[in-house]
C-alpha cells in the first residue's frame, strides 16, 4: 500500500456506515443482497442479478484518465458502473471524486476497494454513500 492509499483508507474508515446510517431503500437492499451476500457469484454477477439484469460495467485496469470516457459512453439509465482501486493513487482518488460530482451520476457509493455509480432517473435528488463492506 502506498502512503496515500492507506491516508484514504484512514478517511473512509472514518466516514464509513453499516446499513444502520443509510436511509435509501435502494442502498439498504443492495447491502443486505449484495455487498453482504455470501454468494460465491462474482461481484458483478451479483449487482446485475439485484439490479434485475440493467447493465453492469466493470471497469478493472484501466487507468483513471479513461474513467470519464466511459462515463461518456453511458446510454442507459439504468446502469451501473464499477471501478477498482479508487483510492489506489491520487490520480485515482481525484478522478473518482469527479466521477462523483458529474452531474449525470445520481448515485455514488465508495466501498473503498471499489466505486459504484448509478445513473438512474428515478434518483430525484444526487446522492453519496461510503459503505463499510467490502466486495
Amino acid at each position: 500500500m502506498t502512503a496515500h492509499s492507506v491516508a484514504e483508507y484512514l478517511k473512509y474508515r472514518l466516514k464509513a456506515k453499516t446499513r444502520h446510517g443509510v436511509h435509501s431503500p435502494f442502498v439498504y437492499n443492495l447491502i443486505e443482497q449484495v455487498l453482504k451476500s455470501r454468494s460465491s457469484a462474482p461481484f458483478h454477477s451479483k449487482l446485475a442479478a439485484y439490479l434485475e439484469d440493467a447493465p453492469v460495467i466493470l471497469l478493472d485496469g484501466l487507468p483513471p484518465d479513461e474513467w470519464l470516457q466511459a462515463l461518456d459512453n453511458i446510454r442507459d439509465p439504468r446502469t451501473a458502473l464499477i471501478l477498482r482501486d479508487i483510492h489506489r493513487t491520487p490520480a485515482h482518488t481525484i478522478q473518482w471524486n469527479r466521477l462523483v460530482a458529474d452531474e449525470r451520476v445520481r448515485l455514488s457509493i465508495d466501498i473503498y476497494s471499489r466505486g459504484l455509480l448509478f445513473f438512474r432517473e428515478e434518483f430525484r435528488e444526487k446522492q453519496h454513500f461510503t459503505l463499510r463492506y467490502p466486495a
